[in-house]
């Protein structure tokens, strides 16, 4: 790997590959580059750790929930992403297409790929497809956090 600073490249927008671009021969891909080393015993600290990431850098914007009503929208920003409609779906919209915007920016949306360090910007990903996933768990699945009104019904 190339070093600045006797940092990888990759820290700052640069290198090829899955894990620096989100692509691999031209197309975006889904799932996590094998590079980040996941497995069982630290997917929920990458989980986590994404959260945390998401919710300083992302949720200003797109809400702590993914649903686009963040503060920056109570101030008339326009073209704010809704991250739980299905046009984001992993199926139509792939990890690495996520990864890009990300770390690139797209329309309002400014590059972070120089304020959020390469394996945090794949846990931020992570962290929306969670999202994605618990805004359609079925009620018996959150019943007990309803009930508790630590979760609301989706509008």
């Amino acid at each position: 790997l190339k070093e600045i600073g006797g940092i990888p490249e990759q820290e700052f927008g640069g290198g090829t590959g899955h894990l620096a671009t989100g692509g691999i021969e031209g197309y975006y891909a889904n799932g996590m580059p094998e590079e980040l080393g996941l497995n069982a015993e630290n997917v929920g600290a990458f989980l986590k750790r994404g959260e945390e990431v998401y919710n300083v850098n992302c949720a200003i914007c797109h809400g702590k929930s993914g649903d686009g009503q963040g503060m920056t929208g109570h101030f008339g920003v326009p073209g704010i992403a809704n991250l739980t409609q299905d046009t984001y779906a992993q199926a139509v919209y792939p990890d690495g297409r996520l990864f890009d915007v990300i770390s690139n920016g797209k329309g309002n949306m400014g590059a972070y790929k120089h304020n959020i360090a390469l394996r945090d910007r794949w846990a931020v990903v992570s962290y929306v497809r969670a999202l994605q996933l618990a805004r359609k768990a079925p009620y018996d699945a959150v019943k007990d956090a309803f009930d508790k009104g630590i979760a609301t019904q989706a509008k």
